[in-house]
């Protein structure tokens, strides 16, 4: 079946590294038995719903050279309990991943210490709770220390320990995902010459010890770039009687993503060693390379091939959950759940093998926040290299459209018209500096729009790629509007967390400072305050800090008889708009990371007042 998307297609190579690469088209029974699933790798050290922010990695890590790769934020559920792990937040997370279409976790195992294992108990007792979601164990070569055998940390002891402890603690859980009757253990990075890659006859004598132990496995390995190192290792697999262990194939390519490769590695591999895909959301880390060229395109590729492969790969991989430093599709302060609808759109697709209908229009806006070229001001670290694919400076608008429509794409004060047939399109617009926004109209009327939550902007702190993006499925909530008066502020009555917020509310220009304030809590707060003074108005964006006030951007607006100050606080970045206009995006501060929103000024002196969030609480149940 055609996609409706254009798409590059790639031809496998009878070649590769000059050895011809042997056939193995046909499907075996082995793989027959297997229903199509999505997983998601996860990484049990940041869990985006699990956590208080004073305890947690993402935030309790200082901003400087040494976190530069800390792209994003996760969108935070308060919780309650002296715990940084909380089993209903696992529980919200679970059913919030089998909302985007996906089936388990491959569960990283980085390290063997309390809060990693704390993390593996709750996913699968979560993944027990809430049923048809399974949880697998994925060792990483790259990082895991001590080999199958021997060495090791003295504390922990051998990996292969490391591994039979965590089995332990899932017991003979539902939740645990077995093959061919036993728990799936699926390597990550397995063979790579600089992280203890595992030889056959280490990995035969680690499957004979956890047999010997009472507790048999399936063994597997997620496969990547290093083509020579992989391929004639699984070849000694299959001659040496361990066809079944070896039972995904993936690839681990942040440099070479090309359907090609899958191409190679599925012609490579005998039919009875079952073979599961891989997806990269987008790749972006300082310490090796950036591929996220064309907002979902890449995404969009790989989800077409494995969708013409099911029969040949009937597994999934989506790298990753939530990795924050390099890919994720969990919610964040940037995209919140722009990957949600898409995400499952083509789920249902690979594991049914039938196109979805589209019942109900859809439309997200991708972008990044600074055109690729722009100079931080602060960390002046840039990627760069071989590996680099170089992005454009451009905005996607992707629609699923259930009747022809028009879409109308405005980038800064450009505006552009394009009329598109039922289907999904993928528009991509140069971008200019500004706020993004989108709508769809059919009949003289706005049948979706959206606003992404960070506008483009030309002085970053910091080189920054990730993606920004919302989509009309997940528009911002209101609050609560009661406001009570608390030292001279009008407060909004509940506490938010890390900030994913937009105050507003309309003012009466005086000589006084009148404005909206954003975190506000013991230490200070932000504050967007604006007065009327010699015939125009003069704002202000400020960090109050105990009895002082930094000013962190300021300039001038015209005089009306009415003004709407608007603070967006997301993540770390600070938006100001004066009437719907925007007047700074530039501002970043990463002091206060959780508070209140109120207005500045008497009850009399403002109305409208209106609080917006990107709060989990509505996160898709």
């Amino acid at each position: 079946m055609p996609m409706p998307i254009p798409i590059v297609r790639f031809v496998a190579s009878a070649l590769i590294f000059g050895t011809a690469l042997p056939a193995y088209s046909e499907t075996s029974a082995l793989q027959a038995t297997l229903r199509p699933m999505v997983f998601a790798h996860y990484m049990p050290s940041t869990p985006p719903l699990a956590f208080h922010p004073q305890n947690t990695y993402w935030y309790r890590v200082p901003y400087d050279t040494k976190s530069d790769n800390l792209l994003t934020r996760p969108i935070l559920t308060p919780r309650l309990g002296s715990s940084d792990i909380d089993l209903a937040a696992y529980r919200d997370e679970i059913r919030l991943a089998k909302s985007y279409g996906i089936d388990g976790f491959f569960v990283d195992f980085l390290e063997d210490e309390n809060s990693y294992r704390l993390a593996w108990t709750c996913l699968i007792k979560a993944a027990e709770l809430e049923g048809a979601f399974k949880i697998g164990l994925m060792p990483d070569a790259a990082t895991l220390d001590g080999d199958y055998i021997n060495g090791g940390n003295q504390k922990y002891g051998s990996k292969r320990e490391k591994i039979r402890r965590w089995l332990d603690i899932a017991g003979d859980s539902s939740a645990l995902l077995r093959h061919d009757g036993k728990p799936a253990i699926v390597e990550y990075g397995n063979g790579y010459p600089d992280a203890k890659g595992t030889i056959p006859q280490v990995k035969a004598q680690f499957l004979d010890w956890m047999s010997a132990q009472g507790k048999p496995v399936a063994y597997g390995a997620v496969l990547g770039a290093d083509w020579p190192l992989y391929k004639g290792e699984m070849a000694r697999d299959s001659e040496n009687g361990y066809p079944s262990q070896a039972f995904v194939m993936g690839t681990f390519t942040p440099g070479m993503m090309t359907t090609e490769l899958f191409e190679r590695h599925l012609n490579y591999f005998p039919a009875n060693i079952p073979k599961m895909a891989e997806n990269r959301v987008m790749y972006y880390n300082h310490k090796w390379f950036y591929t996220g060229d064309r907002g979902t395109h890449t995404y969009r590729k790989f989800w077409d091939f494995a969708i013409k492969n099911r029969d040949r790969a009937p597994w999934m991989q989506l790298l990753t959950w939530n990795d924050l430093g390099e890919s994720a599709i969990a919610p964040t302060v940037h995209h919140f759940q722009a990957f949600a609808p898409l995400t499952r759109y083509y789920a249902t697709w690979y594991k049914t093998g039938i196109e979805p209908k589209i019942e109900h229009d859809w439309l997200a806006l991708f972008h990044r926040q600074h055109p690729y070229r722009a100079e931080p001001t602060e960390i002046k670290k840039r990627v760069s290299g071989d590996n680099v694919t170089i992005p454009a400076d451009e905005v996607e608008a992707l629609t699923f459209l259930s009747e022809p429509a028009t879409l109308v794409v405005k980038t800064g004060e450009k505006t552009t018209r394009h009329n598109l047939n039922a289907g999904i399109h993928a528009v991509y617009i140069p971008f200019e500096l500004g706020t993004q926004s989108a709508q769809i109209e059919r009949a003289g009327k706005t049948v979706a729009h959206v606003t992404t939550p960070i506008p483009i902007h030309d002085r970053p702190v910091r080189e920054n790629l990730w993606l920004v993006a919302a989509d009309s499925a997940h528009p911002p909530r209101e609050l609560q509007s009661q406001f009570a008066s608390e030292n001279g502020l009008s407060l909004i009555g509940r506490e938010f967390e890390l900030g994913n917020t937009v105050v507003a509310a309309t003012f009466t220009p005086n000589q006084t400072a009148r404005g909206v304030v954003a975190r506000l809590t013991s230490a200070g707060d932000y504050r967007f305050m604006a007065r009327h003074e010699n015939d125009e108005i003069k704002w202000q964006l400020v960090r109050k800090s105990a009895e002082s006030f930094t000013v962190l951007d300021e300039g001038t607006a015209p005089v009306q008889a009415r003004i709407r100050l608007r603070l967006d606080s997301i993540g770390e970045h600070l938006i100001a708009f004066i009437d719907e206009k925007l007047v700074s995006s530039n501002t970043y501060d990463f002091n206060f990371p959780h508070g209140r929103a109120g207005v500045l000024g008497e009850t009399k002196d403002y109305d409208s007042p209106q609080v917006l969030t990107l709060d989990p609480a509505h996160l898709e149940k």
